[in-house]
């Protein structure tokens, strides 16, 4: 197969052009082809599995949601996701497990309280998460372990975000600073409560999500990967510039 090259990219698989870095937006598996449905079970492995795998944690099982507010799930019993942002990832609610069709749950519904792990099949840099509907009354801990061990951790509290359908609903964390960082909601900023020393913001890992209350989570920004031997995809060195996205 002929090698595809940029600036800042060269690629042994199908992959979008980027410029350094690139989003798991949920829309597609991460072969940015393979559509993901409302309801969808992601299994690991499965679905994912080029760049990154998702799993749930101690046994809870994730879905895709899809934040329309126009679309399948309005109406139903999470009005505070939709969004609008399309496809998010949810831990899917252990009290509604029916699937009439194969790994399609009958009825998308967040936990309250679950985990989700992300791992990077080759580790890098992760430069920010969407997150949804963090307003339940409990607060939401990210933790990132780059590729020696070493950790970061983020506290998000409850509030940070506002409630949807009359407000935004969501807002974007940056995992590239240790700033504390205002939310669109009423609670105070989300701190770094962890940063080891010779943590490398720049070779992660994995990113478990510990959301507990209730919430989805969504384009996770994944820039500069490191290059390993007989990786699928690696990404150049160019630097990469964060823009936050904020909600009024």
């Amino acid at each position: 197969m002929s090698m595809i090259r940029t600036a800042t990219l060269f690629c042994a698989i199908a992959a979008p052009a980027l410029a350094g870095f690139t989003t798991i937006d949920f829309s597609t598996e991460d072969d940015f082809f393979t559509p993901l449905v409302n309801g969808q079970e992601i299994n690991n492995p499965g679905e994912f599995g080029i760049l990154v795998t998702f799993e749930g944690v101690d046994g809870d099982r994730l879905a895709i949601f899809d934040t329309d507010p126009a679309g399948p799930n309005a109406g139903g019993e999470d009005t505070d996701l939709l969004v609008g942002l399309g496809n998010a990832l949810i831990v899917q609610d252990s009290g509604e497990l029916t699937q009439t069709t194969a790994d399609i749950f009958d009825t998308p519904d967040d936990e309250v309280g679950g985990g989700i792990l992300m791992n990077l099949v080759t580790a890098g840099q992760v430069a920010s998460v969407d997150l949804i509907d963090i307003n339940s009354g409990a607060r939401t801990i990210i933790t990132l372990t780059d590729q020696n061990g070493f950790q970061r951790v983020y506290d998000v509290p409850a509030n940070w975000t506002n409630e949807a359908p009359a407000v935004a609903g969501f807002d974007t964390l940056s995992f590239l600073t240790v700033d504390d960082q205002e939310g669109e909601g009423s609670a105070g900023p989300a701190t770094v409560t962890l940063n080891e020393l010779g943590y490398d913001q720049n070779a992660v890992a994995s990113i478990e999500f510990d959301i507990r209350g209730s919430g989805a989570i969504d384009n996770i920004t994944i820039g500069a990967l490191v290059p390993s031997p007989g990786s699928a995809v690696r990404f150049g060195a160019a630097g990469l510039v964060l823009v936050r996205r904020r909600r009024a």
